[in-house]
């Protein structure tokens, strides 16, 4: 888990990549039924993408598109900007693995070099 989360904080100083977190603590959430990917595409109507373990499943449906649309506005109204949750990941990686010596973690700035 440790490069996982310094894997997170590499790529989420990248311009074209937004992480953020949505914190245990506001309890349930309209994304709590699983993930799904929302793809646009210049030339087609968007999709809802929809993996399971033992199904995959292609949203194509107005009123689908629109219902994952107001899942992902719930979300970013709840998430913790892009900073604070730099800031969170950042925090997990010291406290859970703060005795180990294996990764120097290193801040945005350090990070976008990369």
């Amino acid at each position: 888990m440790s490069e996982q989360l310094h894997h997170l904080l590499r790529m989420s100083v990248r311009s074209y990549i937004t992480l953020r977190v949505v914190p245990l603590s506001i309890g349930a959430h309209t994304a709590m039924a699983g993930a799904f990917k929302l793809m646009e595409f210049a030339e087609f109507r968007p999709v809802v993408y929809v993996e399971s373990e033992c199904s995959n499943l292609f949203l194509e449906k107005k009123i689908e598109i629109q219902a994952h649309r107001k899942i992902l506005a719930a979300l970013a109204a709840t998430a913790l900007s892009e900073e604070q949750s730099r800031e969170v990941i950042r925090t997990l990686a010291t406290e859970l693995y703060g005795g180990l010596h294996d990764h120097e973690w290193a801040q945005p700035a350090d990070l976008a070099q990369e």
